[in-house]
């Protein structure tokens, strides 16, 4: 059964012993409207991307996983991802002197 953006923020929650206080107040929000969402009474499309993004840092899980893309709380590996390009060497500006005639 597949969970829900409520269940997995409860769950994530429960896990690292934090008081639905405490995260509400990283987060943003009141304990009452997290208590919501944890509860299913609040409609996921409700929440802002900000909020579920503030969430996911607060509970140190993905948002894939409170989203339900994914189902293992870590960040999933992206596979062959290329290295980030590396960025080119600054030039240095140089002044000619001035000759003097």
């Amino acid at each position: 059964m597949a969970l829900d953006l409520g269940h997995r923020l409860a769950m994530a929650r429960h896990a690292r012993r934090l008081s639905q206080q405490a995260v509400s107040k990283a987060v943003g929000i009141t304990q009452k409207h997290l208590s919501q969402v944890e509860h299913g009474h609040v409609p996921f499309l409700s929440l802002s991307s900000g909020t579920v993004l503030r969430l996911a840092e607060a509970l140190e899980v993905s948002t894939d996983y409170l989203l339900g893309r994914i189902d293992d709380e870590e960040e999933p590996e992206v596979p062959n991802a290329p290295d980030p390009a590396p960025q080119p060497a600054k030039r240095q500006r140089t002044r000619k002197a001035a000759s003097v005639a």
